[in-house]
């Protein structure tokens, strides 16, 4: 079932997407991305503005919509769940194996959308690229599609966590790698181990594309 964009996604979106387009330098390789559905968007997470970039990336030059998993205290009021119910995600649980997110997010690419991830689980506080989790191959390896690697650089110094308001230089540079397929290990025991190897692999291409060295502490 395609995503219906309610009245509150299209007037977000029609005020966001000039702020965006004017912050972004520029966007490569933009070939990269495939061409069938589904598949697992994975990026580094600088800022605030992060999610938004990639979504209206992809809205203005694929028209879809890229699903995002939201930790669940941002549903905390009607008006906030009406909002994120709007705009595409899925409510996360980030203190236990949330099963019924997992579910969600392998149902909604069971129908041909686009999941967006960010492995470092929250945003960086230092602009460097911390420790994936492995969240993102879990679910590359149940749904069994590619995941797309994405490098976002300059983000963090467009609006750091300390800034309440982001500023309108034209920094960001995306930068969009080749997708990784996992199609070797379908059907695999799945230790943690392999998932920890595979995450590790996964954020060092981020790292390459963003051009902050991984290290996984």
């Amino acid at each position: 079932m395609a995503f219906k964009r309610k009245l509150i996604y299209r007037f977000g979106k029609a005020l966001l997407k000039p702020y965006v387009f004017h912050i972004i330098k520029s966007i490569n390789n933009f070939e990269n991305v495939p061409t069938e559905y589904p598949f697992i968007i994975v990026a580094n997470h600088e800022s605030y503005i992060d999610p938004v970039i990639i979504k209206e990336i992809f809205e203005s030059y694929r028209k879809k919509c890229v699903f995002y998993l939201t930790k669940i205290e941002s549903y905390n009021s009607p008006i906030k769940r009406y909002f994120f119910n709007s705009v595409g995600t899925i409510p996360l649980d980030r203190q236990k194996k949330d099963i019924q997110a997992l579910n969600s997010a392998v149902e909604k690419l069971s129908e041909g959308e686009i999941i967006g991830l960010f492995p470092e689980g929250t945003r960086s506080r230092d602009g460097k690229l911390h420790t994936g989790k492995t969240g993102a191959v879990r679910l590359a390896l149940i749904a069994k599609c590619p995941m797309l690697p994405i490098g976002i650089k300059n983000s963090y110094e467009l609006w750091p966590p300390q800034k309440k308001l982001p500023s309108l230089k034209k920094i960001v540079i995306v930068n969009v790698g080749k997708p990784i397929s996992l199609e070797e290990y379908y059907g695999k025991e799945v230790t943690k181990e392999l998932l920890r190897k595979l995450t590790d692999d996964v954020m060092v291409e981020i790292g390459k594309l963003c051009g902050e060295e991984y290290i996984h502490s």
